[in-house]
């Protein structure tokens, strides 16, 4: 397959004009991911997207949802495959890995179109087979958790965020938005320096990032930065980050 990539008019907007010049009659997938990776915003112009997509009607929309249950306040997360018009073609991911801090287990779940559904199951049963039935308990204990686990989850998470988001507020050579979901900041670093150079310069400072091109073209010059460590930690690495930053105006 060929791979297009969807350019957007803002963080939080996919440009639907040239969404349009981009599918064909050969164009059989369109995968919109909301809460994004790696900048951590929601994707807004749903009714601009489905519009197009109406016109469309041979495209399956694949949408990524592992952030789902990562939105922080005030916002709400929306989907396409809630949209009458285009659930009968819109398969929803999702993952325990980052809702309910699974990371490793390995589970997920598809909801899809009948049709498609039968083909999904074919292709799980001649790949992994099942999953364990201890990680298919500790998913289920995991969806029983009282509403308290994920107010409490969002509480922490968004101290974090605002935390780090504070320290990097202080440096004019880094722009970035708050995280509406998931725990990353996408960071846009100052003009001319290389992302995988700059991710090098704050290796030696003892901070990992990722540099931004590995998310795609439009990812180069950023990087991402995620917000899980404990609070001492945060603010040491992104104090650390900062000052390497401010060191390259000398």
């Amino acid at each position: 397959a060929k791979i297009k990539h969807i350019t957007f008019r803002d963080p939080r907007n996919v440009d639907t004009e040239k969404l349009k010049t981009l599918i064909t009659p050969r164009t059989k997938l369109l995968v919109l991911n909301s809460p994004q990776r790696p900048n951590g915003q929601l994707v807004e112009n749903f009714a601009e997207i489905a519009e197009v997509l109406l016109d469309y009607p041979h495209v399956t929309i694949a949408s990524d949802e592992i952030f789902s249950g990562m939105v922080y306040s005030p916002y709400t997360h929306r989907s396409l495959s809630c949209l009458p018009e285009l659930r009968d073609r819109t398969v929803v991911i999702d993952t325990f890995s980052k809702s309910y801090v699974m990371t490793g287990l390995r589970i997920g779940w598809v909801t899809a179109p009948e049709p498609l559904a039968e083909k999904y199951n074919i292709l799980l049963q001649n790949s992994c087979t099942n999953v364990s039935t201890v990680i298919q308990e500790a998913a289920l204990a995991a969806l029983q958790a009282p509403a308290s686990y994920h107010e409490n989850r969002m509480a922490h998470l968004t101290r974090k965020r605002d935390l780090v988001y504070s320290i990097l507020a202080g440096c004019d050579s880094l722009r970035t938005d708050p995280a509406q979901g998931s725990f990353y900041l996408f960071c846009k670093l100052p003009g001319g320096i290389d992302d995988r150079e700059a991710v090098r310069r704050f290796l030696r400072r003892g901070v990992a990032v990722v540099p931004g091109s590995a998310f795609g073209p439009s990812g180069a010059g950023h990087i991402r930065l995620t917000f899980t460590l404990e609070d001492e930690m945060l603010a040491e690495g992104t104090t650390r980050l900062v000052a390497e930053v401010e060191s390259w105006k000398v």
